[in-house]
C-alpha cells in the first residue's frame, strides 16, 4: 500500500471499543520499537437502495467521510494519552476493510486488527475479517481477541514450535519481542500421540512417552540454541506438552500469563491437523491472548 513503510505498525480501526483498545495496544508495541503507528479506517459506503458505491459529493458521502475523520481523531487522541510523543498517521480506504487489511500485511512492518467489530453493514472489523486477514497475510498479523488487548506487556512470549521450515519465521519474530518487552521466551512444541506424531519425526505406535518427551525436549533445545546466542538477553524456556496443539498452546499461554503467543502460518487450513500452522485458525477462535500469526 502506497506511503506505509516497512517498519510501519499499522492498526485497524473502525470506531468500536475493542478496535480503539486495539489501537492503544499497537501503540505500545510501536512505542517499544521507536517506529510509526498508522491508523487505518476502510469502509464502502453503497447509494441508498443500491449495489453501487455512494458517490463523492453526496451527502451521504460527505457524512461519512466527517465520521470516519472522528473516529480515527478520537482513536489517535486516545493513543496520545498513553504514549504523548508517538508518531502517528491516519488513513482512510474507500474499500472493504479485509481488502484493504489484506493490502497492507505485504508492506507493514506488523499490522493489529481487533476481531471485534461495531457495524458489520459497513464492512468493518469483523472476526471474519481478522480471520481472513491472519490466514492469507503476506506478513505478521497480531489478533486480539475479546479483552486480549487489555493482558499486560509484562508476562512471557510464548511461541509455538514444531520443526518444520513454517515456524522459522515465527520463532525469529518471538525472540524479537520478547527482546523488546524485556520478558522470557517460552518455545513450546505440541504433540499427538494419535497419531504419534512428534517434533521433526513421526514415532512408531509402541513408544515410551516420557522418553519421547525428552528427547523431543533435547531436539527442541538444540534447534534454539543458535538464536539464544544472538539474544543473549533473552531468557528461554523450551517445553513439550501433549496434546493437538491449538488447545495445548491456547491453555498454556493462558496459564502462563503470556503476554503475547507467536505460531507460523504456513499449512493453515491445510489436513495435516498436527502441523503448526493448522492449528492457527483454532487459535484465531479461542486465544485469550494477544495472538501473532507470522509468515
Amino acid at each position: 500500500m502506497s506511503g506505509i513503510r516497512k517498519t510501519d505498525i499499522v492498526v485497524g480501526i473502525d470506531g468500536s471499543a475493542t478496535s480503539t483498545a486495539a489501537a492503544v495496544w499497537a501503540g505500545d508495541e510501536a512505542a517499544r520499537r521507536g517506529v510509526r503507528l498508522v491508523l487505518l479506517y476502510a469502509f464502502v459506503l453503497y447509494a441508498y437502495g443500491s449495489k453501487d458505491a455512494a458517490l463523492p459529493g453526496s451527502v451521504a458521502y460527505e457524512e461519512a467521510e466527517i465520521d470516519a475523520d472522528q473516529l480515527l481523531a478520537d482513536a489517535s487522541d486516545e493513543v496520545r494519552k498513553v504514549h504523548p510523543k508517538l508518531t502517528i498517521q491516519t488513513r482512510e480506504e474507500r474499500e472493504p476493510a479485509a481488502t484493504a487489511l489484506l493490502e497492507v500485511t505485504a508492506d507493514a512492518g506488523l499490522t493489529v486488527i481487533a476481531s471485534q467489530a461495531k457495524h458489520q453493514s459497513l464492512e468493518t472489523l469483523i472476526g471474519s475479517v481478522a480471520t481472513y486477514t491472519a490466514e492469507q497475510s503476506k506478513g505478521p498479523v497480531v489478533v486480539l481477541r475479546g479483552d486480549a488487548a487489555a493482558v499486560p506487556s509484562t508476562g512471557p512470549v510464548v511461541v509455538g514450535v514444531d520443526g518444520s521450515d513454517g515456524s522459522e519465521a515465527a520463532i525469529d519474530f518471538a525472540f524479537e519481542a520478547a527482546h523488546s518487552r524485556g520478558v522470557p521466551l517460552q518455545a513450546v512444541h505440541a504433540w499427538n500421540n494419535s497419531p504419534v506424531q512428534g517434533f521433526r519425526r513421526v514415532f512408531h505406535l509402541q513408544v515410551d512417552h516420557d522418553q519421547a518427551d525428552d528427547e523431543q525436549l533435547a531436539e527442541l533445545t538444540a534447534a534454539l540454541a543458535d538464536r539464544a546466542e544472538r539474544h543473549p538477553s533473552v531468557t528461554v524456556q523450551p517445553a513439550v506438552r501433549r496434546g493437538h496443539p491449538s488447545t495445548v498452546l491456547a491453555d498454556y499461554a493462558a496459564e502462563q500469563g503470556a503476554s503475547l503467543l507467536v505460531v507460523g502460518a504456513s499449512g493453515v487450513g491445510s489436513s495435516d491437523e498436527q502441523s503448526l500452522g493448522s492449528t492457527s485458525r483454532g487459535l484465531l477462535a479461542h486465544a485469550t491472548v494477544p495472538l501473532a500469526v507470522v509468515r
